[in-house]
Order: C-alpha cells, then sequence, then structure tokens
C-alpha cells in the first residue's frame, strides 16, 4: 500500500474514531500528518488526540481556509 500524503478524520463516528484511527495508524507504522475534525470542544479531548498523534484538531464546523492552512503547514508541496 501507499502512504497517504494526508488523513483528515472525524473525531468521532459510530464505530470508531480518531482514537482508533490514530492506533492503527501507529500499530502499522503509517506515517502521515492527521487532521481531526470534531464537534467536542472540550480541550482535554482535543490534548488527548494530540498525544496519539494527531497532527491538529479543528472544531466543526471548521474554516475551510484553517483546514487548508494546516494542510499546508504538513504536507509538502505534491506535484500534480
Amino acid at each position: 500500500y501507499e502512504t497517504p500524503d494526508i488523513v483528515i478524520s472525524d473525531g468521532e463516528m459510530p464505530g470508531g474514531g480518531a482514537e482508533e484511527l490514530l492506533s492503527h495508524m501507529s500499530r502499522y507504522a503509517i506515517e502521515a500528518p492527521v487532521i481531526v475534525l470534531s464537534g467536542n470542544n472540550d480541550p482535554t479531548f482535543k490534548a488527548a488526540q494530540i498525544a496519539r498523534g494527531a497532527t491538529a484538531v479543528l472544531t466543526k464546523p471548521a474554516d475551510i481556509r484553517e483546514i487548508l492552512r494546516v494542510i499546508a503547514e504538513h504536507t509538502v508541496e505534491i506535484a500534480l
């Protein structure tokens, strides 16, 4: 498989969420920036996701400019 350039995930989903995703990525040594989008604005939740390996945690509804800024900060230029 190919490693993704970036992963954008909902923080909480039925059957799993960012916690499970980050655990899976760690277990299989998948190294890619992970942006978590969540309706949970609790600083403890955000800190826990960062501690598990998330690059950024943005509160929904997230501003597209903020999402693009985080993507630009954590990815290299990709030739299309």
